[in-house]
């Protein structure tokens, strides 16, 4: 009877499979189209002779539209998810249309800006949507949802870098880009005869903080900082200090985003035999491990726990976005999951900031230790409310 019970949770029926499916093809088009500045920057800045103020400025104004995540989780609960989700890809299609088409410094930082808005849209509310939408296995479905993100993290680089040397222009990678987020828009726009949420009340804000787990809220904090201070810092840690080359260490960052995406998938299985809450305790304390052992591995043995490490860490956002989602009041699930993207921006500000200047007074080693450090207390903080 034990594993009957333990399948039936692990398992979505027929209408359920349609709905992810759906929300999986489009978030693997956001994925794919998030992918584009990095293989594209080095181009665009010697096409646009700029300066270093305006290569930061390129580089951070998409993380100050994704601010967008707070008042886009008061309107997913006011509107309904669907509608948000629809309209973070039409506004990220639109964007990406400026950028594809901009010939100076300032449309295309406006183009960024406005695919940083309808990045956040569409995180809040595909993230507050799952939850409602999947109530017998929200983990499951998030950790399948967030497994596409490790795969168009790694076919956006590749496809942005072959077209950039056959043509020279960078250009074609935001305007393919911005046709797949049309097509995106599109697919999840038939949400509305799968989707069963219906849209919310409005909410109090007190009510809603008071739902919430605090402990779960700086848990992601902490953990998507230090995710996005792995992608940031590795392969400065394999080329500088492990004696990687330039392709070699872009191939292992490249194959950590493909452990994240596997990770994610396994884990939407096996954490439904196991409570979200020592999912995220498991996950925590072996990602910590692993992030540490990079740390002190040497040479080519450091690729071992690289992987190791994106496969635990892989199950820490998506499992804590689930289990906020589930503890939320109902009537205002969008807005405590914009509250918790909007903690979650600030940590994934501060955390490679922080290792960045541990790696300049120390070493990039020294920094991954760091980071290794910053996820023991995801242990401890998920336990309390």
């Amino acid at each position: 009877m034990l594993r009957a019970q333990d399948a039936e949770v692990v398992t979505f029926d027929s209408r359920n499979r349609r709905t992810l499916a759906t929300i999986c093809a489009a978030n693997l088009a956001y994925a794919f189209s998030s992918s584009m500045l990095g293989p594209s920057l080095p181009t665009i800045m010697s096409a646009l002779s700029l300066d270093a103020w305006e290569v930061g400025s390129i580089a951070s104004v998409g993380a100050v539209g994704f601010l967008s995540v707070l008042p886009g989780g008061i309107l997913a609960d006011k509107r309904g998810k669907r509608k948000l989700m629809v309209a973070g890809l039409l506004i990220e299609t639109f964007a990406y249309v400026i950028a594809g088409f901009s010939c100076d410094f300032y449309p295309l930082l406006l183009g960024l800006a406005l695919f940083g808005v309808g990045a956040g849209f569409w995180e809040v509310a595909v993230s507050a949507f799952v939850p409602e939408n999947f109530r017998d296995n929200p983990n499951g479905a998030m950790n399948v949802l967030h497994s596409t993100w490790g795969i168009g993290g790694f076919l956006g680089p590749m496809l942005a870098g072959l077209a950039i040397s056959a043509s020279g222009d960078w250009h074609l990678g935001f305007l393919v880009s911005a046709g797949f987020l049309a097509i995106a828009a599109s697919i999840a726009h038939t949400l509305g005869s799968e989707g069963r949420a219906e849209v919310s009340p409005d909410p109090r804000l007190s009510r809603v903080i008071s739902s919430m787990p605090k402990g779960a809220v700086a848990a992601l904090a902490l953990g998507w900082g230090v995710e996005l201070g792995l992608y940031a810092y590795l392969p400065l840690l394999l080329e500088s200090e492990r004696g990687f080359g330039a392709l070699e260490a872009s191939a292992a960052l490249g194959f950590l985003l493909l452990m994240i995406a596997a990770g994610r998938m396994c884990w939407s299985r096996l954490s439904g035999r196991i409570s979200m809450v020592k999912t995220i305790k498991l996950s925590g304390i072996l990602a910590c491990a692993s992030v540490l052992a990079t740390a002190a591995s040497p040479g080519p043995f450091a690729l071992l726990p690289i992987l190791s490490a994106g496969f635990f860490i892989s199950s820490l956002a998506p499992t804590i976005l689930a289990y906020i989602g589930e503890k939320a009041a109902p009537s205002g699930t969008g807005m405590a999951i914009g509250l918790t993207l909007s903690a979650a921006s600030v940590g994934g500000a501060a955390v490679p900031a922080s290792s960045a200047l541990v790696a300049g007074s120390a070493s990039v080693s020294i920094s991954f230790a760091f980071l290794g450090i910053l996820l023991f207390p995801i242990f401890l903080l998920v336990r309390y409310p």
